[in-house]
């Protein structure tokens, strides 16, 4: 089954709907989960690692920012051990793309995040104003927000894409049948990487 780009793209460009905006703007620096950006709720979180990807940590501080993040979304609240799933997922897709040589530019996460500027733009009104009151509250120029915060989002999001484009070459070149949703080709990612041992499960109550 062929697999459209658009499709892939679902693994990672975020939309600009601003409710994402909002979510995505909170992980702008990731380069190890722990500096994730945070309120009140994670104040008082632990930095006890859940999970190790590789060299990196998700820690008990990092849930409780992703679980704070996830109330500017209109989705039913996920349980701590498919929230931690799904932050150890993400990391393992960045850590796959380093490894093969697949991380997108910092220019090009700025050109991404351009491109995106210009679809805010032309959303509805209430929606960029929403937008705009973030950035406000970020207490930056939106210029320094979409090169400073957006930009290195949409640089982790075209590395995962370019990863996922990579998989897709490979299956088909291996003549495998090519595994058509973005939930399904994460969930197999992480399944390797658990046998592999790339992935570690830290604590007992991650139940994957």
């Amino acid at each position: 089954m062929k697999i459209q780009r658009k499709s892939m793209m679902l693994l990672g460009i975020a939309s600009a709907c601003v409710l994402i905006v909002i979510l995505i703007l909170h992980f702008g620096d990731r380069s190890n989960p722990a500096e994730l950006r945070g309120h009140e709720a994670a104040e008082n979180a632990s930095e006890r690692p859940l999970v190790q990807i590789g060299s990196l940590y998700i820690t008990e501080a990092d849930l409780a920012r992703y679980k704070e993040h996830m109330q500017f979304t209109s989705e039913t609240p996920a349980d701590d051990s498919t929230l931690v799933k799904e932050l150890a997922i993400d990391q393992l897709m960045l850590h796959l793309a380093n490894e093969q040589g697949l991380t997108a530019t910092r220019e090009e996460g700025i050109r991404e995040a351009e491109r995106m500027r210009k679809t805010l733009q032309e959303q509805p009104a209430e929606v960029q104003a929403q937008h705009a009151a973030f950035i406000d509250e970020l207490k930056v120029s939106e210029e320094a927000y979409w090169e400073d915060y957006a930009a290195p989002v949409y640089q982790e999001q075209l590395s995962k894409a370019n990863l996922v484009s990579a998989l897709v070459a490979k299956q088909k070149e291996d003549g495998r049948d090519v595994i058509a949703t973005g939930h399904a080709l994460r969930n197999e990612l992480l399944e390797a990487a658990l046998k592999d041992g790339t992935v570690k499960v830290l604590d007992p109550d991650m139940q994957w």
